[in-house]
Formats: structure tokens, C-alpha cells, sequence
């Protein structure tokens, strides 16, 4: 049996889908009640399916999640606090950190054999890199949500929590995908509004490399973790899950138009330019993230046999037919 938190997310509502398209028992732990759409499920969907409504997670005690994760072999951490310029350092760190380290410790003692962290890329901060970042390079986050998924890592890989010494973490870059919220949506619709005023877009000479994963991609991997059998002695494997090639913005950007139609024309207008623009706007992150290269090292998961890579420019494709 897997049990999801953050089941009402945008992850951990595709993990809970997923796990019962394989035909697995779940149980989806989630600060929302069940929706409407569940009562819509097929029978069989329905007995595979546990919802365990949780107002407020930190509300439980110890001893509350041991009797909830009874059963369980393997959960997936998704419950978390995401990019929120609005929080505070002390809600990062307790949706985050001491979340993390709750749920690990009545895993470890409801003896569930697995724990999936989703955790992110964002650890390495947003810094241009020459070269693509291995799961070794060094954690130099540039936001409290970065910092805080640092200190929920280390509770997993510092401390002996004794999760049947099978954890895995995973550090995805921009998650996209039909429904996905962020800035690749608003990227989107961008888009779509120059192509109604037939305007032409701006973002056809940038040769940037960006790493990016699917949705689709990004579930693949998280179900590869909950399936792979362990063939070294580590008790801790951290993955870069990602698309099979890096993107460039202009790329990403072709893919969008052609999957909506657009009658607008990628006009090369010089990076240097689009820099200026945005800067002079109060956009510089923006515009680090549509200019620069940026890129994660997947080999790890290659070289231990995931094969589930998605196409980047296949899936904002339909991601774009979705809008």
C-alpha cells in the first residue's frame, strides 16, 4: 500500500492517480476534503482508494501518524509549502522542515519500508553553471523554500530514522503539465495573447539550455523509486528527474505556439535587449529564467535503469492544446 501526502496537490493528486491506474491500494492524506469527482470514481477505483481528510497536519501527534501509516509499505512525501513570497521563515520551516521530520519518524516506527521525498532543484539556487549540476555539487539556495527543503533533506540523510534503509529523494526542476500552476503557464498565456493581437513573440534567438520535467516524466520517476529494487548497499539515492534533452527558451516557446495555433511569429529579438527590457521592469529573476542555461546532470537515473523520460517539446505541446 502507498500513502500520499499533499494528495490534493498538483504532484500528489497525479501520484494518488497514478497508483490507482496501476491497480494499487493508496491512501491520500490531504489538508482538503475528498472532491465531488471522487464520488465519480469507478467502483474499483473506489476500493482502492483511502481519504483521509488531516484540517492540519501538525494537529496530529506522534502516535496519531503511526495508526495512520499502518500498512503502508511506501509514502510520498509531497505535502509542502511551495514558492510563496509571502511566507515567513518560520511557515517554510514548519510545513517544510519539522513536517518532514514528523512524518519520517511515524514512518519509521509504522514500519514503512520506503519514503519518497519530493523535495526540489531549487537547493541549488538559480546560479548560471557552465556545467550541468550532479546530485554532488554544492546546496547554495537563493530562496527560504530552498533552504527549507535543504534542512528537510538532511533530516532524511543526516539522522537514522531506520525507513528500512530505503529513502529517496528527488530534486525536480520546473514541473509543467496541463494544470501545472507557475510561471510556464503564464509563459502560456503570454503567448496566446500576443497570437490574438497578432503581435510577434519575442523569444526566438535565445540558445539558452534549460532543464525542465513533465509531469508525466516526474510521475514516471517517483513510480520507478517505488518499484526499484535496491542494488548497493546506499540507503539514501538522490535523482534528477528531468526531460530526456534540456530546452531552449525558444524551443519551449515554438512547442507552446504550435500546440495553440498561434498566428504569431517568434521574432529573434537580441537576449541582450530582452534583458535590458525586463530589468527595466523589476524582472531580473524572470529574465535570468528565460535568458540563461541552466541544467541538471540526469545520468544517475540513467545509469540505473529509468527509462521514462518524456520530450520536452512533445509534452508543452499538449500541454498547450490543454489551455
Amino acid at each position: 500500500m502507498i500513502a500520499v501526502t499533499g494528495a490534493s496537490g498538483y504532484v500528489g493528486a497525479h501520484c494518488v492517480g497514478e497508483a490507482i491506474k496501476q491497480g494499487r491500494k493508496v491512501v491520500a492524506l490531504s489538508t482538503q476534503p475528498a472532491s465531488k469527482t471522487l464520488s465519480k470514481l469507478p467502483t474499483a477505483a473506489r476500493e482502492l482508494l483511502t481519504w483521509q481528510f488531516v484540517g492540519d497536519y501538525h494537529a496530529l501527534d506522534h502516535a496519531e501518524w503511526v495508526s495512520r501509516l499502518r500498512n503502508v509499505d511506501t509514502i510520498i512525501h509531497c505535502a509542502a509549502r511551495v514558492h510563496d513570497a509571502n511566507a515567513s521563515a518560520e511557515a517554510m520551516h514548519r510545513e517544510n522542515v519539522v513536517l518532514t521530520e514528523l512524518i519520517a519518524n511515524a514512518a519509521r516506527d509504522a514500519g514503512v519500508k520506503r519514503f519518497i521525498f519530493l523535495s526540489s532543484a531549487a537547493v541549488y539556487g538559480d546560479h548560471v553553471n557552465a556545467l550541468a549540476i550532479s546530485i554532488y555539487a554544492q546546496l547554495n539556495w537563493a530562496s527560504g523554500y530552498g533552504k527549507s527543503k535543504v534542512e528537510a533533506e538532511r533530516i532524511l540523510i543526516d539522522r537514522p530514522i531506520k525507513l528500512g534503509d530505503d529513502v529517496h529523494i528527488l530534486r525536480p526542476p520546473v514541473v509543467y503539465g496541463a494544470g501545472a500552476p507557475g510561471n510556464m503557464i503564464r509563459l502560456a498565456k503570454l503567448i496566446a495573447t500576443l497570437s490574438d493581437k497578432r503581435l510577434p513573440i519575442p523569444f526566438g534567438a535565445i540558445h539558452n539550455r534549460r532543464s525542465m520535467v513533465s509531469i508525466r516524466g516526474l510521475i514516471s520517476a517517483i513510480f520507478w523509486c517505488v518499484d526499484r529494487v535496491q542494488r548497493d548497499d546506499t540507503p539514501v539515492s538522490i535523482w534528477h528527474p528531468t526531460d530526456r534533452e534540456s530546452i531552449s527558451t525558444t524551443a519551449m516557446v515554438n512547442a507552446i505556439a504550435r500546440g495553440m495555433k498561434s498566428r504569431s511569429t517568434n521574432m529573434g529579438v537580441p537576449p541582450v535587449l530582452l534583458r535590458a527590457a525586463m530589468i527595466a521592469m523589476g524582472q531580473r529573476r524572470i529574465a535570468q529564467q528565460l535568458l540563461d542555461s541552466w541544467e541538471l546532470d540526469a545520468s544517475g537515473l540513467r545509469e540505473a535503469g529509468f527509462d521514462g523520460f518524456a520530450d520536452s517539446e512533445i509534452e508543452l505541446e499538449l500541454m498547450a492544446r490543454s489551455l
